[in-house]
């Protein structure tokens, strides 16, 4: 009746989540087994577990059937709690409380002046990524635009990670509940509440492995992982690294075709990358005076 070898994943998986959530209140200072922070999330998974477990069930028909809609279902609770996180830490107060804190502050500074058109050599304290995706939807939420960044990358992180999943196993309801189980968790949601530049890299590393798994690659994956990987560099120059084991699957998936044409995406998505590489480089030309001297040198 039931499958063993699923629930054997699940205790793994539970044990993950619970080291890293001992680890996450740790460092918070918080009590490792507070309740309102434990509870939803281990209270939905152990519920649904059984039901997931079972090698027949209506459950999982009835989510295959009505995919989109409980999906989207989902994604308005989530919005919603995150709404309500992001008011307990008082991003809602006047001005929000993310302007008074170190990193934050820098990149609200940013993002002002380029709002205002005056930007500065004395504020290019980070990559210009982040406050250039605040900028650009500004219009939604001119309150504050990171707000309307980190939503949009919550939502598209679990909608991402269950796309991931979904591709690696057949049962999609497992997925749904994996992906779920992860945007319950107080440590990711929290994260990407408060504004942090590597908000953008998770989201797009993401993307680029969502891409990778793909049966086959044509010309438009290749143009976004160049597109992917110019946006990781952009916000948070370091994590360009994380790409490299993703970079090589797609190199491998390519050559091992002998194909002119896979060939010729390559090059076409390393040019999309190296526009983006370029571009960032010459605004440190502009404001930093060289090429190479970065904001973190600043």
């Amino acid at each position: 009746m039931f499958d063993w070898t699923f629930i054997k994943r699940l205790v793994i998986v539970l044990a993950c989540f619970v080291l890293v959530q001992i680890f996450y209140l740790g460092y918070q200072q918080q009590p490792v087994w507070d309740p309102p922070v434990i509870l939803p999330a281990y209270t939905f998974l152990l519920l649904s577990a059984a039901l997931a477990a079972t090698k027949r069930n209506r459950l999982r028909d009835l989510f295959v059937r009505n995919e989109a809609l409980i999906l989207l279902i989902t994604a308005s609770l989530l919005g919603y709690s995150f709404y309500r996180e992001y008011v307990s830490l008082g991003g809602t107060s006047e001005p929000t409380v993310f302007r008074s804190w170190c990193d934050q502050f820098a990149y609200y500074k940013m993002l002002d002046l380029l709002k205002a058109g005056q930007f500065k050599s004395e504020v290019y304290f980070y990559g210009l990524g982040y406050p250039i995706l605040g900028y650009a939807v500004s219009w939604l939420y001119p309150r504050d635009p990171y707000y309307v960044v980190n939503l949009v990358s919550f939502l598209a992180v679990y909608f991402l990670i269950y796309k991931m999943l979904d591709r690696f196993t057949d049962n999609k309801l497992l997925a749904y509940l994996a992906a779920t189980l992860y945007a319950l968790f107080p440590f990711p949601r929290t994260f990407i509440v408060e504004p942090w530049t590597s908000t953008v890299s998770l989201t797009c590393y993401s993307a680029a492995i969502v891409t990778c798994l793909k049966e086959k690659l044509g010309w438009l994956d290749w143009l976004l992982m160049g597109l992917l990987t110019g946006l990781i560099f952009a916000a948070r120059y370091v994590d360009i690294v994380l790409l490299i084991p993703v970079w090589l699957c797609f190199f491998g998936r390519a050559f091992s075709t002998h194909n002119m044409k896979s060939i010729a995406a390559i090059a076409a998505g390393g040019c999309v990358t190296i526009l983006i590489i370029f571009s960032v480089a010459y605004t440190h030309k502009m404001y930093l005076g060289g090429y190479f001297q970065t904001p973190y040198k600043h």
